[in-house]
């Protein structure tokens, strides 16, 4: 094989097993690849990230006490073949997964340079300033239910950001994230010029045509909202929202959405941090008309789908990232 297309192989599969195109491509990734599938696209993807994971693949000293460089250089080919199987599970470090989220789809390179950096120096320089991990956090244990790589990023940008709480477990106070360091984020680890704006009274329409327009333009959107929306109401109609959802797994196919499922009723205060991943249809919706649109977390896609004014009970503040 070119070497750029052993680059390729490399970011996605074991490089000890014999490599197969089909058998690849049926372990499925996100964004999907065009079909027929084309080992030029491929190529194009993935062989500079697997150039730069060659050197974090070949090891050297780390400064984590309880993360394995073993465990985060397959978890690393997993999520660049398919960001979404990221999950939080139990924490609260829901913001920070949805920058890293997008720092694997969008910049994949620097997902696995800023990977290296963490392992090797325990910090790591964006284009503004540097995220370093203090030792206390390099010493403690990674949560049992959170994949290596994705506390080395997420536990470190929290708790960087943090004053006073320390990140030992992601829960509670300590994972709880506001806009201005969502947009911190995204100007410096995404290299994207960001905006926020709060729609927590007023302005929810504004809001959601704001995260259409970043993500037309190219860009990234996240939104506040309370994460009854995504919950499953079961028999409460209060709202009208439906939502269907579709789980990522690793080095599986995406599969089909679920059943249609109601939101659960309205609360507050807000307490979720989502990746907007558009689709807003119709693409200039007045309050009154019914609309789908799409967003990830907790490793799923969601289609949410319902009145336009009964979404905006659900948000509250948005964050967006423009070329």
């Amino acid at each position: 094989m070119a070497k750029s297309l052993r680059d390729a192989v490399f970011a996605v599969d074991d490089p000890t097993v014999r490599w197969s195109a089909r058998d690849s491509l049926a372990a499925g990734f996100w964004p999907p690849l065009g079909s027929p599938f084309s080992l030029v696209e491929f190529t194009h993807r993935y062989a500079s990230a697997g150039a730069a994971l060659r050197p974090l693949a070949s090891g050297g000293a780390d400064v984590w006490d309880r993360i394995d460089r073993s465990k985060v250089v397959p978890q690393l080919r997993d999520r660049l073949r398919d960001p979404g199987i990221m999950r939080q599970e139990q924490t609260d470090l829901c913001g920070p997964y949805a920058i890293v989220f997008e720092l694997a789809r969008r910049r994949r390179v620097s997902y696995v340079k800023f990977a290296d950096e963490l392992l090797t120096k325990g910090e790591l320089q964006t284009s503004e300033d540097t995220i370093e991990a203090e030792e206390d956090l390099r010493e403690r244990a990674v949560p049992g239910h959170i994949a290596d790589v994705d506390w080395l990023y997420t536990a470190t940008i929290r708790d960087d950001e943090n004053l006073t709480e320390d990140v030992d477990d992601g829960e509670g106070i300590e994972g709880l994230t506001l806009w201005g360091a969502m947009a911190d984020w995204t100007r410096g680890l995404l290299g994207l010029n960001s905006h926020w704006e709060t729609c927590i009274n007023s302005g929810e329409l504004d809001a959601l045509l704001a995260a259409q327009d970043a993500i037309d333009a190219g860009g990234v959107a996240f939104m506040l909202i309370d994460a009854n929306l995504i919950k499953d109401g079961e028999d409460d109609s209060e709202e009208d929202m439906h939502w269907r959802s579709r789980r990522h797994t690793a080095r599986e196919p995406l599969g089909q959405l679920g059943d249609m499922k109601h939101s659960e009723d309205d609360a507050f205060p807000p307490d979720h941090w989502v990746v907007y991943l558009g689709g807003l249809t119709p693409r200039h919706p007045s309050e009154d008309d019914q609309i789908t649109l799409k967003v990830w977390s907790w490793g799923r896609e969601f289609t949410i789908s319902g009145n336009c004014d009964a979404f905006g009970e659900y948000l509250y503040a948005i964050v967006t990232g423009k070329p």
